[in-house]
């Protein structure tokens, strides 16, 4: 894998950050597709023109995780932590890759701490928080499951 520098985010870049967003989704899908050697193309290009951006970093996991290599995901998303200590993205997905890992109790940390994170909710610290919610079975159920009725009286 290439090496990944810090983020940039200058004026005049080559991409902007939604450019770069939908790039980063094209490669998502391949994952979901399970061409990763297509998706990993997909990411080294945009870590050319945007080194170390949090979605290129998280993309870089992304690919490793749709390989089950669940320890270099960890290993990545460890790396672009550094350079994006502030970025919930990053911590949410260490989270799941520590936890795919084995690694329940370091995933579970990582969620536990950016659930409760200070400030207005967001999309990652909600992922967090229904992570580490203790859960009935009655509660994974739908709240309304349509009701079966017979035909046959009985």
């Amino acid at each position: 894998m290439s090496a990944i520098a810090p983020s940039t985010a200058e004026p005049g870049a080559i991409l902007s950050d939604d450019e770069l967003r939908l790039l980063a989704e094209i490669g998502f899908m391949a994952c979901n597709i399970r061409n990763a050697p297509k998706a990993r193309a997909i990411f080294e290009g945009l870590n050319e023109l945007r080194p170390g951006h949090p979605s290129v970093i998280v993309g870089f996991a992304v690919v490793h995780m749709a390989k089950r290599q669940w320890e270099d995901a960890v290993r990545v998303l460890r790396a672009g932590q550094q350079a994006n200590q502030q970025d919930e993205d990053l911590a949410m997905m260490l989270g799941i890759a520590l936890l795919e890992a084995k690694r329940v109790d370091e995933g579970h940390k990582v969620l536990k701490t950016l659930a409760a994170a200070p400030g207005p909710s967001t999309p990652a610290r909600r992922v967090a928080r229904a992570m580490t919610q203790p859960r009935s079975t009655s509660e994974m159920l739908p709240s309304s499951s349509p009701r079966v009725e017979s035909r046959h009286r009985i």
